[in-house]
């Protein structure tokens, strides 16, 4: 079934990728299309290609949408890419070290790999699990009935590191504050950012932005 994060812009993500180098473009679970379409009109030039197992989307000028499992694509029908996202996917999917062996394929000498991937250490899943004892199913976030993984910052560096991914880079997104919808509770999640120092402060991030090269490209 299809949720709400077929048709979020991630608008947080796009600001760091304009940023990186541009080149050839693959989005893995890119449901609407619109982050691809954001960088599409951002790079003209350059091939943008989306792929998701669910048909969400429709393909619009700038990008190329497959209906398929990213692992049942081979590089020889798309090609090699600069620039590889995946955000908020790696956990719905059971055997993630498969997927990310997948994403090298396609991936220049060059490439960068993009992920935003959730934190199960947030404060938020903590209190359900420290607090109320509970490990719910929700339709949305940490607890999203779809997950089949879950991850802490370690765990990411560790399986990444695994895929011979050399991280550049890992910051905590989408704080306590941000994900907050009124002033009020932002503001009363932002005087209680001092007392979750002792959690660390990871729990303080809803996912993790992590930008990545190919290990042997460093050696």
């Amino acid at each position: 079934m299809l949720t709400k994060y077929y048709e979020n812009s991630r608008s947080e993500v796009l600001r760091k990728l304009v940023k990186l180098r541009k080149g050839r473009v693959l989005e893995v679970g890119c449901g609407k299309g619109i982050l691809l379409s954001s960088l599409a009109s951002a790079w003209p030039e350059y091939d943008h290609v989306g792929v998701d197992v669910f048909n969400a989307g429709v393909e619009k000028p700038g990008y190329k949408f497959v209906n398929c499992d990213i692992n049942e694509l081979s590089s020889r029908e798309l090609g090699k890419f600069d620039l590889i996202i995946m955000l908020d996917v790696i956990e719905h999917i059971d055997d993630y070290a498969k997927t990310l062996r997948k994403l090298k394929e396609f991936g220049s000498k060059d490439a960068i790999y993009v992920f935003s991937i959730p934190n199960i250490r947030f404060v938020v899943a903590l209190y359900y699990l420290l607090w109320k004892r509970d490990f719910p199913e929700l339709d949305s976030g940490i607890f999203d009935r779809t997950h089949l993984r879950f991850f802490t910052k370690k765990k990411i560096v560790r399986i990444l590191n695994n895929a011979s991914l050399s991280i550049e880079e890992i910051k905590g997104i989408n704080s306590i504050v941000d994900v907050q919808k009124t002033i009020l509770y932002k503001m009363i999640a932002l005087s209680l950012i001092p007392f979750l120092a002792f959690l660390g402060l990871d729990c303080i991030y809803q996912q993790f932005y992590v930008l990545a090269t190919n290990k042997l490209n460093n050696a």
